[in-house]
């Protein structure tokens, strides 16, 4: 079992990695990672997470982990496909995924979801990757039988940024009274992204843009009689939103919170349906 990461060719992201690489050493894991050219925006840049997957996927054919350019890793990571997983990552909420730590087992399961996913982002490039792998595993268990196991937060432990907080948590778990990282995140791009060359012209769509129907459909287990519903609504809810998408730009913005929109328009990119079982 390998675990795999990249970063972005002269970026930032290349010193980045150096603290993964090291932690990576020092856990004594085996570990593939690789350099890709940096696109033009951020959020492209992750997008390119997908496609690198499924061509660590060929190219392995094993189960592996995939950590973010900027994690750290604290402790041995496990193989859980023996447990007959198919993925697993750490989720908020019930429904948001975070893709910083995610595990894809070496099963037919796992490679539909990687398809689906890769499909998302490469159609739907300034959407966060993290939704749509969530929307790629939603609709991969429309389809078939999915294992997903919720990781502890423990796999995705955010780096406190004020120094009280840093020396507060480091007090907790010396006391014992909170537990240990296994993957750090450091989060580089809350530092890195405002540096990025960006046009302007495109908008992202975040995880807390999903619509409210979004959030409760993937909340709730396919198969279950409310998961039609759920789903049903989400169809309903995303032909608005492209509507939305369609309005004169002054009722676009009268629509966004002024925090998110800073005095801009944004430009709202579409989004994949969610399936019915």
């Amino acid at each position: 079992m390998k675990i795999i990461s990249y970063f972005t060719l002269d970026t930032p992201y290349a010193v980045e990695v150096q603290t993964l690489e090291k932690s990576l050493q020092k856990q004594d894991m085996d570990y593939v990672i690789e350099g890709l050219p940096a696109k033009a925006r951020w959020v492209e840049n992750c997008a390119q997470k997908a496609v690198f997957v499924r061509s660590m996927a060929n190219r392995l054919d094993e189960s592996f982990w995939w950590l973010d350019a900027d994690a750290e890793l604290c402790s041995p990571l496990p193989d859980l496909s023996a447990d007959g997983v198919d993925i697993a990552a750490y989720a908020t909420d019930g429904w948001s995924l975070n893709s910083g730590t995610v595990f894809f087992a070496n099963t037919d399961g796992a490679r539909r979801i990687v398809e689906l996913w890769c499909c998302y982002c490469e159609t739907y490039p300034f959407v966060w990757d993290q939704l749509l792998l969530m929307l790629a595993v939603h609709n991969a268990r429309c389809e078939r039988e999915i294992v997903f196991r919720d990781l502890p937060r423990t796999y995705y432990k955010r780096v406190k940024s004020r120094p009280i907080s840093r020396l507060k948590h480091q007090l907790f778990m010396a006391l014992g009274l909170e537990k240990r990282p296994v993957v750090r995140q450091n989060q580089a791009s809350r530092r890195l992204k405002a540096q990025a060359p960006s046009n302007g012209q495109i908008w992202e769509f975040r995880s807390d843009d999903a619509p409210d129907e979004v959030r409760t459909a993937l909340k709730t287990a396919p198969g279950r009689k409310s998961a039609w519903n759920s789903s049903f609504v989400v169809r309903s809810s995303l032909l608005r939103w492209n509507k939305l998408r369609r309005m004169p730009d002054s009722q676009v913005a009268l629509k966004m919170s002024s925090k998110r929109t800073r005095g801009k328009v944004p430009r709202l990119p579409p989004m994949p349906a969610l399936r019915m079982r």
